[in-house]
């Protein structure tokens, strides 16, 4: 789901993930995600749930693009 947030007239748009591995770090999620830029990442580690911040909703877009049938453990960098 992308969510469009404005706030004090900055848009944002948000990617919430879910069932990731507890090991998903922040660096994991911006690599696999490469060249995209992601200009937060939001974890609760404990929970397995990420939300990724981007500025436009082309980003956005791309990154549900890139992780569509994409299973968790893919997401994992040695």
């Amino acid at each position: 789901m992308i969510k469009q947030i404005n706030d004090l007239n900055l848009e944002r748009y948000y990617i919430n993930l879910f069932n990731l591995e507890y090991q998903v770090t922040e660096e994991d999620i911006k690599e696999f995600y490469k060249p995209i830029p992601i200009e937060k990442v939001l974890t609760s580690q404990s929970q397995g749930i990420v939300d990724i911040v981007l500025r436009t909703k082309e980003d956005a877009l791309a990154v549900v693009e890139k992780g569509s049938g994409v299973s968790c453990a893919s997401l994992l960098v040695n």
